[in-house]
């Protein structure tokens, strides 16, 4: 994936003990990053409608000048839908046995992520995980353990 992707690691020792019993209860832990993961493509895809980055700040503006001519080729869209690519069919992500990743495969994704000096586009951080998104995650473990613990018992 050339564009921009985040390979999701949890740091947090509760949630890695959680996944680790979960992963001991049903022998895998591929249902619980499908689910993180279709959360993070959602959360991820209405930040950018709300133009904002993981941690709430708002994206910098688009010059005066793209402004108008992106007004003109496509109509009023949110900063980083342009032609849909970056966060359209092409955003995504994969299961595999180390965890999640996540990302596009569209090569401005990365620049729009990190910016671009040379062409003076700015940084606009769109992948990461918010705190709403560390709260999901939790929840959906919670949910795996706790099916996991019903169906054992």
């Amino acid at each position: 994936m050339p564009g921009a992707l985040i390979r999701v690691v949890i740091d947090d020792r509760e949630l890695v003990n959680a996944i680790a019993h979960v992963t001991h209860v049903v022998g895998s832990p591929d249902d619980i990053w499908r689910d993180v993961g279709e959360h993070l493509l959602n959360s991820t895809r209405d930040r950018i409608k709300r133009g904002v980055t993981p941690d709430g700040s708002a994206f910098q503006p688009l010059t005066k000048e793209y402004e108008a001519r992106k007004l003109r080729k496509v109509g009023r869209r949110p900063i980083l839908e342009y032609d849909l690519h970056m966060v359209g069919d092409r955003f995504t992500y994969s299961v595999d046995h180390e965890g999640l990743i996540i990302g596009t495969d569209v090569p401005y994704g990365r620049a729009q992520h990190y910016g671009y000096a040379a062409r003076g586009l700015p940084s606009r951080p769109w992948l990461g995980l918010s705190d709403d998104d560390r709260d999901e995650v939790r929840r959906i473990v919670g949910k795996h353990l706790m099916d996991a613990i019903s169906k054992r018992f």
